[in-house]
Formats: structure tokens, C-alpha cells, sequence
């Protein structure tokens, strides 16, 4: 080994060292206390939901079925929409003012998205195909998706700081 580099890897480790040592950090000491490893176990705490899980989808078998659950799907739409309409006017009248207009809008697309998602379970219904329910859900579907999209892009162009 030549003696250049031996000298100069001596060189960079030194440096190095020297570094490390004058860099501000939290060093511990010899005449630390060693720390207890009952500390170290710690509770892992979860969050509550805030409201009850939902149900999972049933499987829709005939018209009746489908015809009741898209009158509830469109019960609970109707004051989903007037809320979205109430939060994105909020929105828009005090556009780049306040951040927690922008995130009740928020709230308030996610929440229709997800009452219009209800209306899967009868769009993937195999007994249902071609009835005039599934072809109602669809049309409420597609109007309450474009809506939705519309929404979360106009959101997305717009977030405040």
C-alpha cells in the first residue's frame, strides 16, 4: 500500500472523527443514568371512529329490495346535496379566506361520494340487470360521480395555503 493513501485515509478519518465530535447533538455521558427498558414499552393508543362503522353491503336479490334501498340512497342524498350546496357556496363566497371553508367542502363531497356509493350494490346486482331500478341508480350514479369529480378538481385547483 502506497504511503500516500495510508496518510491520507488517516487524514479523512480524522477529520471525520473530529466532525462527528463537534457536531451539536444530544451526546450521552458516562455518567448518565442507564435508561429503565420498562420506558421503552409503550401503549400503542388508537383513535375512536367517531361515528359506527357502516354496515357491509347486502346483496340485493329482488326489485323490492333494490326499489327500498334506492329510496333510502335517495333520501339521504337529498340532504347530502343541500349540505354539498351550502358548503361549496361557503366555499366560494369566502374563496382563499379561510382553510376550514375549503376542508367542510371537502368533507361535504366526500360524504355524497360515499351515499353514492350505496348504489353499487344494486349496479352489481346479477338479478337486476335491465330492471328500471338499476337503470335509475345508474343515471343517479353518473349525474352524483360527474358531480363529485366537478367538485374535488375545482377543490384541488383552489386549496388554500
Amino acid at each position: 500500500m502506497p504511503r500516500f493513501l495510508s496518510q491520507s485515509s488517516i487524514f479523512v478519518a480524522i477529520l471525520l472523527v473530529g466532525a462527528a465530535c463537534t457536531r451539536p447533538g444530544d451526546w450521552p455521558n458516562l455518567s448518565d443514568k442507564i435508561p429503565d427498558p420498562a420506558e421503552r414499552s409503550r401503549v400503542i393508543e388508537r383513535a375512536d371512529p367517531s361515528s359506527e362503522p357502516r354496515p357491509t353491503p347486502q346483496v340485493i336479490g329482488s326489485e323490492q329490495d333494490a326499489a327500498q334501498l334506492m329510496s333510502d340512497v335517495e333520501n339521504s342524498l337529498t340532504q347530502l346535496e343541500a349540505a354539498f350546496h351550502a358548503a361549496m357556496a361557503t366555499w366560494k363566497q369566502n374563496r382563499g379566506e379561510r382553510r376550514t371553508d375549503w376542508m367542510s367542502a371537502q368533507l361535504a363531497v366526500t360524504r355524497l361520494s360515499q351515499a353514492a356509493s350505496q348504489l353499487d350494490v344494486i349496479l352489481f346486482s346479477k338479478p337486476l340487470e335491465g330492471s328500471s331500478t338499476m337503470r335509475e341508480a345508474l343515471t343517479l350514479k353518473t349525474r352524483l360521480d360527474a358531480m363529485v369529480i366537478a367538485a374535488r378538481q375545482e377543490l384541488a385547483s383552489n386549496e388554500p395555503d
